[in-house]
């Protein structure tokens, strides 16, 4: 009964054995008892935003883009305000028990088991994991070639680094607040309470956010590999934002740029350009009319952590994102060589 209703869903499963292993992060159950469905590309009532016709001379001939499901939550960390106000349907409904988890990791630091600049690895993988999920809900299981597959993995990669950057940093939040004002060692309930926000904060109301960033950097990832393939025909992109009153400022000054794939515009320009960010891009045929950016947004606008090409690079995340940006080289190599490990000897 399992398998076929896997392989329906869209899981890779073959035609031989497999085993299931029941392990600590099981799928929380949803509310009513409903059991959760794996997404299949959206809701139907998403549509895509369509594209204004270009001014000023015939339409170019257009290559219709794949449709993108959103953006992500407003992040703190980053800035910038939100490019939409609806529900997203890729958010992410944690799968593993957040209590279960917090109650170890703030009793490991309370303990001094884990001190500044360790990683909790339990915490790590669940994180990790999520992460993962989100790039494969965005980038999908089936690839055309060696070429989206190297792709995919390279993202999986980035997030699974992410996370160990993303634990280091609330790790070190979780030992400063061991000690009160005066420096003295708080009561373990105490602790406990302003732990607790911390953790929440970053694995509940952050991590939502940074699993919609993973979808929708998946997406466009897998949209650009797309792009590449018919670059013969289609030589050139258009920008193109949902065209509601919901578009930032900063973005709404990029719509319809159209400039050659080749243009270094695109390294730095290909949404996602911020949290939550609906924009997209459309590949347009030669005879189409080019269009330069008239302004670009600033770093307060767009963070330099989302001037990214997730393509390109092979990163959701990059070094700028406040996680990372802030270390030395020396924390940054320990926690790479952590993960690395980790890695090694648990395969995600």
């Amino acid at each position: 009964t399992l398998i076929p209703f896997l392989k329906e869903n869209g899981y890779p499963f073959k035609d031989k054995w497999y085993r299931f292993l029941f392990t600590e992060l099981v799928n929380t159950p949803l509310a009513g008892g409903e059991a959760p469905q794996p997404p299949k590309g959206g809701s139907p009532n998403d549509t895509p935003p369509q594209p204004p016709a270009p001014k000023g001379g015939n339409e170019p001939q257009k290559k219709k883009p794949n449709p993108k499901q959103g953006g992500t939550l407003n992040h703190p960390l980053g800035g910038g305000g939100g490019c939409c106000g609806h529900e997203h349907p890729h958010t992410a409904t944690l799968s593993f028990d957040l209590s279960s988890l917090f109650e170890k990791a703030i009793r490991l630091v309370f303990t001094k088991k884990i001190k500044a600049g360790d990683i909790d690895a339990k915490l790590w993988k669940a994180t990790a994991t999520e992460l993962v999920k989100g790039v494969t809900e965005g980038f999908g299981t089936e690839y055309k070639d060696d070429t989206d597959k190297d792709l995919s993995d390279q993202l999986k990669y980035n997030v699974s680094v992410f996370a160990a950057f993303k634990n280091h940093a609330q790790n070190l939040e979780m030992v400063e607040a061991l000690t009160d004002t005066n420096g003295l060692l708080k009561s373990y309930e105490l602790f406990k309470a302003d732990a607790m926000k911390i953790l929440t904060t970053y694995n509940d109301n952050w991590l939502k956010a940074e699993y919609d960033t993973a979808v929708s950097s998946a997406q466009m990832a897998v949209q650009w590999n797309d792009f590449q393939r018919d670059k013969t025909d289609f030589p050139n992109l258009m920008y193109v934002t949902a065209g509601d009153e919901r578009v930032r400022k900063a973005h709404a000054a990029l719509d319809g740029v159209t400039l050659p794939m080749d243009d270094p515009f695109w390294k730095m320009w290909f949404p996602p350009n911020g949290w939550r960010c609906r924009c997209d891009v459309q590949q347009v045929g030669a005879n189409a009319k080019l269009k330069e950016a008239k302004s670009l947004p600033d770093e307060k606008e767009t963070p330099l952590s989302f001037r990214n090409n997730a393509g390109i690079t092979g990163e959701v995340f990059t070094a700028e994102h406040p996680y990372i940006s802030g270390l030395t080289e020396e924390q940054r190599q320990n926690v790479q060589t952590t993960v690395d490990k980790l890695l090694k000897k648990d395969k995600l």
